[in-house]
């Protein structure tokens, strides 16, 4: 039996040949010289304000804010899912859907639901995107509500479980009387 090898295919074998040494030395010579970084295209996360304190505000009204995201790494940065800390005072108005270029950023918008809070609030928000170092940030809102309508039903609420409390919590002594 006797192999023949044409002119055309010895080139185009010697060719293949060569490619593959090409491109198999310059990744050796790349991890060998340190030009291959693992970490080179991976999306990194950062807002730059992420406590934000209203100050006073006046409750019964939604008040919005909006924090400012950024991609600082080189690969895109997805935001996987938005989480607000509680889902009766905190509403997600919108977030990022796709991608985040590297040196792009976004915004996140929520809005602190004041109808129901008074007094001193801190609430936070959970962000959790596909940055390998920091998966999840946490963004917080401060602010002191004065929501009267709400403190005086708080406060009744109070009194009124303070009352029931109380009126159950009498103890009979060996003598048969009663005392508080």
């Amino acid at each position: 039996m006797q192999i023949r090898i044409t002119g055309g295919r010895l080139l185009f074998s010697y060719l293949l040949f060569m490619a593959l040494c090409f491109l198999f030395g310059a990744a050796l010579d790349a991890a060998y010289y340190g030009y291959f970084d693992p970490n080179l295209w991976q999306p990194a996360i950062v807002c730059d304000n992420p406590d934000h304190h209203f100050g006073k505000i006046a409750g019964g009204k939604p008040v919005p804010y909006e924090f400012a995201i950024r991609n600082t790494g080189n690969g895109p940065l997805t935001i996987n899912k938005v989480n607000p800390g509680c889902g009766a005072c905190i509403k997600i108005v919108s977030a990022p859907k796709g991608p985040i270029a590297p040196g792009e950023g976004a915004v996140i918008q929520v809005a602190l639901q004041t109808d129901r809070l008074s007094g001193l609030v801190h609430k936070t928000v959970g962000v959790i995107s596909n940055d390998p170092k920091r998966h999840a940030i946490l963004l917080k809102l401060h602010a002191y509500v004065e929501n009267p309508v709400w403190a005086k039903a708080m406060a009744a609420k109070t009194a009124s479980k303070k009352a029931k409390k109380g009126a159950s919590s009498r103890q009979t002594v060996s003598t048969g009387q009663t005392h508080p």
